[in-house]
């Protein structure tokens, strides 16, 4: 087959995938907005982007790995089959990591209320926590025993650890007269 036949064979296939995913999406929104109006559209338009960076990133690793791994695999090198493990693992450990997302969220915001109800000292120390002790821990402590996964996963297990701190401080504040 000659190279401007597998270019075009090539080029259709993304564009036939990034049309199914469009199509996707087009669904989706179409039955959020029956089922939930306006704000189901709002929430789906603020975590589409952080899908795409998502996704972005994860088939830019599969087929950079995938390349890698084909002219290894035609060179008949050995270390070619640990391209594909490594993306296969890299691809897990960034949907673990991007899970402590979720967590930090409301840890910023449990940090902001927490300064602004003027409990700064509660509010720095959940910062800390999250931002240096917990993340150090987690990720010495996880490393050892799970390896790299360890080392993905402890962004979202300290983020929860911090959460765990920034909830507890935030039930711990005096109702506020209004």
């Amino acid at each position: 087959m000659s190279v401007r036949k597998q270019f075009i064979k090539y080029v259709s296939q993304n564009i036939l995938g990034m049309l199914g995913v469009s199509l996707y999406i087009l669904a989706d929104t179409f039955f959020i907005s029956v089922a939930e109006g306006a704000d189901g559209i709002t929430a789906l338009n603020l975590v589409l982007p952080l899908y795409s960076v998502i996704y972005a990133i994860a088939a830019m690793l599969g087929v950079g790995s995938a390349i890698r791994f084909a002219i290894l695999r035609a060179q008949k090198a050995a270390q070619a089959d640990r391209y594909f493990s490594n993306a296969v693992l890299l691809v897990l450990g960034i949907r673990l990591y991007f899970i402590g997302f979720f967590f930090a969220g409301i840890n910023i915001v449990g940090t902001g209320f927490l300064s602004a109800t003027n409990q700064a000292v509660k509010a720095f120390f959940c910062s800390v926590l999250r931002g240096l002790v917990a993340i150090v821990v987690c990720a010495v402590i996880m490393a050892h025993f799970l390896g790299m996964m360890g080392v993905w996963l402890s962004f979202a297990v300290a983020e929860l650890i911090a959460l765990v701190a920034t909830t507890y401080s935030f039930l711990s504040v005096k109702r506020l007269a209004v």
